[in-house]
């Protein structure tokens, strides 16, 4: 960049005048001449441009323009061959006269072009893109180097996945995985990203619309000859081609990903648990019935068949299966110990049948939104309609007689108000437990609860409960034979001991909605044991 502009004396010059045309024409004057042009008027108030060919007896020409009213092109004698060009600053723009702001630009967008580069007679580009060179060539300490560039950070890559393809689309690409992520909040991935290239020249750095949502945790290039350079960013937000590439590199990764898992499953664990909260997004935002299974191959959960800590996928799970089990049971709980004390887990562990563990609310998002995984049907433990194992009956554990457990059920259901269940009934469902709660979708309901509005949470959860709440009482408990009886004796008692069980159900189904409202009646029970002891 200089500060003012070549004079080329007038014996050597023959003006050719161009007065100002149509905006039009100025657009084809500027599409003809080099994108370059258009960006030097970003930062420069006026443009030289001075250039000869290689030709034997060629003649030189200085072109100039200040971007507005028209060019001037005058022959000048004199000239080495080749091409200068000279940028007067705008007074905004000054930064680019320093030599770091320079390479920095040249190093980001022009890394990668067919040619060197230099800056005060020192090359600053790369002229041999890694992408282009076959993988098998490339050091470990390649891949790690342009990875720290274009991420920023000091680590080096997880994975590493190059390919290149023709169809659809030619593309040629490089992908980074992490080794962990800062910040896994999806909404604050701006640091992240792949660069767009056409022909090694940099078109958008960390563009948004070359991966979904899900797998922004990338890094990486991909580099494309179908992408035409003058391409706008609103043309690249709509642009066909974008959408195949994008296309490409998700199938890409997720298979790319299922070969590791099977390859190194103690490194894909590694994976797994810093990054599986992006797959699970993938499964519950992506449209595709494909890609949503394929993306389930990849899913890990702990199981009641392995050790704490073990992770397992769906396919091991239907391996190991029972011949016939057209079901995979998954409960969720707040850590192993609840979930393996869970009254709904008693009667799948009696069947010797396994359960998936899971200890987040995203994955009862997410396996409820499967609800099949080749032809199994993902099914929560609460929902499982599995018959407890038959064991003889030891003295005082015989059953409430048929009649007399229909009209407890029945009164059970007008203690509790029938506002606030939809049924109450007798059922084998449990041994060790009086009561529990059976709920159809019952990660809906959980979901729903969440996300209503404060205002609105009291009528939603009675709402829910009276019309998807089902009671099952169990007719070999103590405490419901007692209560067969105290219903008669002490009715008042009776109702609050009733109105306990139906809260401590709902809380094993994971279904309170404000646990502080049992505290004075728990305490008019205790009041109510401790005067008959008295």
């Amino acid at each position: 960049a200089e500060g003012s502009k070549l004079q080329v004396p007038a014996a050597q010059q023959r003006s050719i005048r161009t007065e100002p045309q149509s905006p039009h024409h100025q657009a084809v004057v500027s599409t003809q001449s080099t994108g370059g042009f258009y960006s030097a008027f970003m930062v420069g108030a006026h443009v030289t441009v001075l250039t000869r060919s290689a030709k034997p007896g060629s003649t030189g020409y200085v072109w100039n323009s200040n971007g507005e009213d028209g060019y001037d092109i005058q022959e000048a004698a004199g000239l080495p061959r080749g091409t200068r060009i000279v940028i007067q600053l705008k007074e905004d723009a000054l930064e680019f006269v320093k030599k770091d702001r320079v390479r920095e630009v040249l190093r980001k967008h022009s890394n990668f072009v067919g040619y060197p580069i230099y800056l005060d007679g020192v090359q600053v580009n790369t002229i041999e893109p890694l992408w282009t060179r076959k993988p098998s060539d490339i050091p470990d300490e390649e891949h790690a180097e342009l990875y720290q560039s274009l991420s920023g950070r000091k680590d080096t890559p997880m994975y590493t996945m190059q390919f290149s393809v023709e169809t659809p689309v030619s593309i040629k690409c490089v992908l980074y995985v992490p080794r962990f992520m800062p910040q896994l909040d999806i909404s604050n991935l701006t640091n992240f990203g792949i660069s767009l290239y056409c022909k090694k020249v940099m078109v958008q750095a960390q563009s948004p619309k070359l991966l979904p949502e899900w797998l922004m945790f990338l890094h990486g290039v991909v580099d494309s000859e179908d992408i035409p350079l003058n391409l706008s960013r609103e043309l690249l937000q709509e642009s066909v081609v974008i959408s195949k590439i994008k296309s490409v590199i998700t199938g890409k990764m997720i298979s790319y990903l299922n070969r590791q898992a099977k390859r190194d499953p103690a490194k894909y664990e590694e994976f797994y648990r810093e990054f599986g909260r992006f797959l699970r997004i993938g499964i519950v935002t992506t449209e595709s019935q494909t890609e949503k299974e394929d993306l389930a191959k990849l899913l890990r959960f702990e199981s009641s068949k392995e050790e704490k800590g073990t992770l397992v996928s769906l396919d091991t799970y239907i391996a190991r299966a029972p011949e016939g089990q057209k079901q995979v049971y998954y409960l969720s709980a707040p850590s192993r110990d609840m979930a393996m004390e869970s009254p709904y887990y008693e009667t799948l562990a009696e069947n010797d049948l396994e359960v998936l563990f899971t200890y987040n609310k995203e994955d009862d998002v997410v396996l409820f939104k499967l609800e099949n995984y080749k032809d199994r049907k993902l099914c929560t433990a609460e929902a499982a309609n599995v018959k407890p194992v038959d064991k003889p009956v030891e003295p005082g554990q015989e059953k409430l007689e048929k009649q007399e457990g229909g009209r407890l059920a029945t009164w059970f259901r007008d203690a509790l108000g029938r506002e606030n269940v939809k049924e109450v009934k007798m059922s084998d469902r449990q041994h060790s437990q009086p009561a529990v709660v059976t709920v159809e979708n019952l990660t809906t309901l959980r979901r729903y609860l969440e996300m209503a509005p404060p205002e609105q949470k009291e009528a939603s959860y009675k709402y829910l409960l009276h019309n998807s709440v089902v009671l099952e009482l169990n007719p070999s408990h103590p405490i419901i034979k007692q209560l067969s009886t105290l219903r008669e004796s002490n009715p008042e008692v009776a109702a609050l001991v009733a109105a306990q069980l139906f809260d401590n159900a709902l809380m094993n189904a994971d279904l309170v909605h404000d646990p502080r409202r049992m505290v004075g009646r728990i305490n008019q029970i205790l009041k109510a044991v401790t005067d008959v002891k008295q």
